[in-house]
Formats: structure tokens, sequence, C-alpha cells
């Protein structure tokens, strides 16, 4: 919301996309993001990367912790593209690594954008 790219009722659509089906993929990662009809609410494509190092818990299983939540806001079909720049980075074991550790913003861009 501070960054302009959705309006506030978007960050209810995510909370209520959470309940429906946990968006944690495993490898301590969630990819958080709000649901079709809260499509025409997200005001232009973006991505919140937060590290958690303590995790945080996504889901109904113990095991279900995420250290890192890229949040998603996409216009259009503009998520598909998101997606799959995230999961090619996602796929490497080592980038997953680096981007729970890293505290460069520039870093973490040039991991993303693979």
């Amino acid at each position: 919301m501070k960054g302009g790219y959705v309006e506030p009722e978007y960050v209810q659509a995510m909370l209520d996309r959470e309940k429906l089906t946990s968006t944690y993929l495993g490898e301590s990662i969630a990819v958080p993001h709000g649901t079709i009809e809260a499509k025409d609410r997200v005001l232009k494509t973006g991505v919140v990367f937060c590290q958690y190092p303590e995790g945080v818990r996504f889901g109904e299983e113990e095991d279900e912790v995420a250290r890192l939540v890229i949040g998603i806001a996409a216009r259009n079909n503009e998520h598909i593209q998101v997606i799959t720049s995230l999961t090619n980075a996602l796929d490497d074991e080592t980038v997953i690594e680096r981007l729970a550790k890293t505290t460069s913003v520039d870093e973490v861009l040039a991991l993303l954008n693979k």
C-alpha cells in the first residue's frame, strides 16, 4: 500500500486467500497474493520481499514455517511473468540461502531477476 501498488482492500484479499489455501510453497518460502476477485484493487504490479529469520507460520502444519515471504500484486495476467521469474530463481537452493541471508536490496533484485 505504501508504495502505491495496491488499495487497502487488496491486503484483506491476501488474508482471505490464505484462509482458502495456504500460499506456503515449502523450502521455507511463502508467496502470498490476493484473490482473483481483488485483482481490480491492484494499481500496479509489484513484489514485496520479506525475510523472517525466526520464521512465520503459514498453513496448518507445524513445519510450514516461512523464512522468505514474497508478496505478489499483479494487474491482469502479469502475475504469470512474476511467478515464472520467481519459480526459476527459487529452484536453486543456493539462491534461496542467499536470499535468506542478504541485507542488500541489489542482491535480492539480481537473484530474483536471473
